[in-house]
């Protein structure tokens, strides 16, 4: 039997491609032909180089009073909603060719779920018999959400090590539904209702195997990514982490990593270029001594290495001593996740802030003239003008630049347990950089406001060019934001015309340049 995975189309203000490894797929392409399926492997979102504007959906539309046309430059706020790949015909018709007997759809996160439908509605409209499952994080987080209207069959939620082979020897026998309800973590349609078994399992740390996937190229460096590890024991209360991989911390044995290093190594030690390795772990330094003995083992066979870990480390798994040894394995970046810099917001999201720590790591990192981005999330329960403002403030005075991420929510998560809330709203909604006001602290406005002092603090750290000098010293000399628009080849200054005064004001307040 032939099985297709297919990647949607991405729709979004941005799209990363180095970040766009999908490792999961690559679990899932392992275990198909491991039961005898040839396999053929459709990542849409990268499948075309340049990105087509499409209009901003009608459940964006509080976002239009942001967007400057024309606006130009680091200042910028996002400008134009885009797609990312072919249109949902072409993917469907690319996958009707390769000629499956049954199609995945891979869903990595919940605010992709539109695409994730539409996809499966132009494979049924072309292969209305086919059969479709449909898995991945954003499935895991509410599989009745995927299985309401009918374009999918079936949901596995979880991990693939988990159910895929067992749902498997049942698809290939007829996929009788008394025989499905054994297939732990799967969802399916029987007689217009959602049928699910009762079991919901994680893996053990036996289950899991090595990945590591080129996934980006440049003229001067090769990207690859890895992961190491499921689950997180911490319980913050903003992460969805746990609804697909559960809380119990594990990795992949040592023996399979080392293997799996020495296996590879001789292909990608072929390259002439920086090789740029990226942990897409959510939590690695659970495990730091396993953490380092992978760094080594990947040092001693690709001696040009070099890492970082753009999905954030948690800085209060670090000590000084540990960021040596990472500085010393050939960490070049580090991208700290914060969470947020005022005490009781952070305290009521179990991610108590330790300032005296963090300042103590950023120094280290300043000392050995590498670069740092650290994250906070804007748009948390407990969040006001204020505290974004004393964040802000905080933040500009440390040496680091600033990653801004707009809170979103994910059905399952604490305080959105009650999954229903998301059948009536648009999963776009769920994309952090929707800015939607899901905890109703802070409005659209404050949070886009908060951005673009984001990078406006950014590129005060960073070599401007005489345009925006210009930019900065009108800025600072007024208190008041402007950005840059470009028109017929010339760039001006423009002042920002829909702001949380408020919150410049304070920020002002707080905030002095030298």
């Amino acid at each position: 039997m032939h099985a297709v995975i297919a990647v949607p189309p991405v729709r979004d203000f941005y799209f990363t491609p180095h970040r766009f490894a999908n490792l999961g797929v690559e679990v899932v392409s392992g275990i198909l032909r491991g039961s005898g399926f040839s396999v053929t492997v459709f990542n849409f979102p990268l499948t075309k180089n340049k990105s087509k504007h499409v209009p901003l959906p009608a459940e964006l539309a509080y976002l239009k009073p942001f967007i400057i046309p024309n606006e130009a430059g680091r200042l910028s706020f996002f400008k134009t909603y885009q797609h990312f790949g072919p249109s949902f015909t072409e993917c469907a018709l690319q996958i009707k060719d390769a000629g499956p007997d049954i199609i995945f759809i891979s869903c990595f996160a919940f605010s992709y779920a539109q695409e994730t439908l539409l996809l499966a509605t132009e494979i049924k409209r072309l292969l209305p018999q086919i059969k479709i499952a449909a898995g991945g994080a954003g499935v895991s987080a509410h599989p009745h959400y995927f299985l309401k209207g009918g374009e999918i069959d079936y949901c596995i939620a979880g991990e693939a090590e988990i159910s895929l082979s067992c749902f498997l020897k049942h698809f290939a026998a007829g996929a009788r539904s008394t025989d499905l309800l054994t297939v732990p973590n799967l969802f399916f349609i029987q007689n217009n209702t959602i049928q699910s078994s009762e079991t919901k399992l994680f893996t053990a740390s036996d289950d899991l195997d090595f990945h590591i996937k080129k996934s980006f190229e440049t003229k001067k460096a090769v990207y690859y990514s890895l992961c190491l590890s499921r689950g997180c024991s911490k319980r913050c209360r903003f992460c969805s982490l746990h609804l697909c991989h559960g809380r119990r911390f594990r990795t992949v044995p040592i023996e399979k990593v080392i293997s799996g290093i020495k296996n590879i190594a001789p292909e990608i030690k072929n390259h002439g270029k920086q090789i740029r390795i990226n942990f897409e772990d959510d939590n690695l330094l659970l495990a730091p001594n396993y953490f380092l003995k992978v760094l080594a083992t990947i040092r001693s066979n690709i001696p040009r290495a070099v890492f970082c870990a753009e999905n954030g480390l948690d800085y209060t798994l670090l000590n000084a001593e540990i960021l040596e040894t990472l500085i010393e394995s050939g960490f070049i970046q580090f991208n700290l996740s914060l969470g947020s810099a005022d005490e009781n917001s952070a305290h009521y999201e179990y991610r108590d802030f330790n300032p005296s720590l963090f300042e103590k790591l950023l120094q280290v990192m300043h000392l050995n003239n590498l670069d740092c981005i650290s994250y906070f999330i804007c748009g948390l329960k407990g969040d006001n003008v204020h505290t974004i403002a004393h964040t802000l403030a905080y933040l500009a005075n440390l040496p680091t630049l600033i990653g801004i991420s707009f809170f979103y929510a994910i059905p399952g998560i604490q305080d959105y347990t009650d999954r229903s809330l998301f059948n009536s709203l648009p999963p776009t909604l769920c994309k952090s950089t929707s800015a939607y006001p899901w905890n109703n602290s802070l409005s659209p406005k404050t949070m886009v406001t908060a951005f673009r002092l984001s990078r406006l603090i950014n590129m005060l750290k960073s070599t401007r060019n005489p345009a925006e000098e210009n930019l900065i010293r009108l800025i600072l000399k007024e208190k008041r934001l402007y950005t840059l628009i470009k028109r017929k080849e010339r760039i001006t200054p423009y002042k920002v015309p829909v702001l949380d005064d408020e919150l410049v004001s304070q920020f002002f307040k707080l905030f002095a340049y030298n």
